[in-house]
C-alpha cells in the first residue's frame, strides 16, 4: 500500500511540474459526505464524514481538463445490531480515516461571464490509515476496547468510480455535488456459509476555492 501511494503522489506532483507552462491551476476542497455501506451480510448502517485537500486542474484540448487530487477523509458509520460480549450489550461504531487521490476528467461549459459548469467523472484512490470499531458504555460494565478493523477483513485500499457537476462563479468559488460508487470491496472475509462483503458508496456536496 506504501509504495502504491508513493507511486500515485509522486505521479500527482509530476503531473503539476509538467504542466508549469500550461495555464493550470490549484484549488481547495471541502466536502460533507455521506456513506452508504452496502453488499452481503453488511451490518453497517448509513454514516457521514468529510473530505478536506488540494486539486489541480490542467487543460487539455478545448475544454476539457483532468483534475487529480490529494484528499484526507473521514467517515463514521454505526453498526446495524448490537454487539454482545461477555452477556452485555453494546452498541458500536465504525470510524474510518485515510487519504484518496481522485483523478477526475471533465468538461467545462461557459453559461454566463462569471458563471461555469463543469461535469466530471473518473476513479477514486483510497488508502485507508485507520479503521477501528468502537464501543458505548451500557448500563452495568464499561465498554471494551477499540477493535481494528483491519484484522477482519476491512481494506488497507479500496477503489470507487465518481461522477458529479460543480458550479464555479467569477472564476475562484466553486460549489458541486458528486457520487462515487464502490469498484472494490471495503470489507471482505468470512467462510461459505457467512460470508461479509461490504462496498462504499458515497455522496458529497462540495466547496471550494481556486487560486
Amino acid at each position: 500500500m506504501r509504495k502504491a501511494l508513493l507511486t500515485l503522489i509522486i505521479a500527482l506532483c509530476g503531473t503539476a511540474v509538467t504542466s508549469a507552462q500550461i495555464p493550470g491551476h490549484f484549488g481547495v476542497r471541502l466536502s460533507a459526505t455521506v456513506t452508504n455501506p452496502a453488499g452481503k451480510h453488511n451490518d453497517l448502517n448509513t454514516g457521514a464524514g468529510f473530505d478536506a485537500g488540494v486539486v489541480y486542474q490542467l487543460p487539455l484540448v478545448k475544454k476539457f481538463y483532468v483534475e487529480p487530487g490529494l484528499m484526507f477523509y473521514y467517515t463514521g458509520m454505526s453498526n446495524e445490531l448490537p454487539v454482545d460480549k461477555d452477556g452485555s450489550a453494546f452498541d458500536a461504531s465504525v470510524r474510518n480515516f485515510g487519504l484518496a487521490i481522485p483523478v477526475n476528467v471533465g468538461y467545462n461549459f461557459n453559461l454566463l461571464p462569471n458563471l461555469q459548469l463543469s461535469a466530471f467523472t473518473g476513479p477514486r484512490f483510497n488508502f485507508n490509515i485507520s479503521a477501528k470499531q468502537y464501543y458505548s458504555p451500557n448500563f452495568s460494565v464499561p465498554a471494551p476496547d477499540a477493535f481494528n478493523l483491519f484484522n477482519t477483513g476491512f481494506k488497507k485500499f479500496d477503489m470507487q468510480w465518481g461522477f458529479g457537476v460543480g458550479f464555479t462563479v467569477a472564476q475562484n468559488y466553486f460549489i458541486g455535488v458528486s457520487g462515487d460508487v464502490a469498484v472494490t470491496p471495503l470489507q471482505n472475509f468470512g467462510n461459505k456459509n457467512q460470508h461479509i462483503k461490504v462496498y462504499r458508496n458515497t455522496f458529497a456536496i462540495t466547496l471550494g476555492y481556486n487560486f
